[in-house]
């Protein structure tokens, strides 16, 4: 599966959640963040179909399939 693009950054990310949700780059997550800075997106994502996983206080946001290999390569 290619990937267009991942972003990495902090919060106030709904800009790049919703640019998740609509297909426009494939992956990202977050280092720190409060809840109140990815609310909004984390509905924005899992309305659209997408997958948010919360893991090691990092946010991790895509695809279902792209958070599934996350969460597996974090299992390792």
């Amino acid at each position: 599966m290619p990937y267009t693009s991942m972003r990495i950054h902090d919060a106030r990310c709904i800009l790049d959640m919703s640019y998740i949700a609509s297909g426009r780059i494939d992956a990202m997550f977050i280092e720190s963040y409060n809840p109140w800075d990815v609310a909004a997106g984390v509905l924005l994502i899992e309305e659209a179909g997408g997958e948010v996983l919360f893991k090691n206080h990092l946010l991790f946001a895509g695809g279902k399939e792209t958070v599934k290999i996350i969460s597996d390569m974090l299992e390792n």
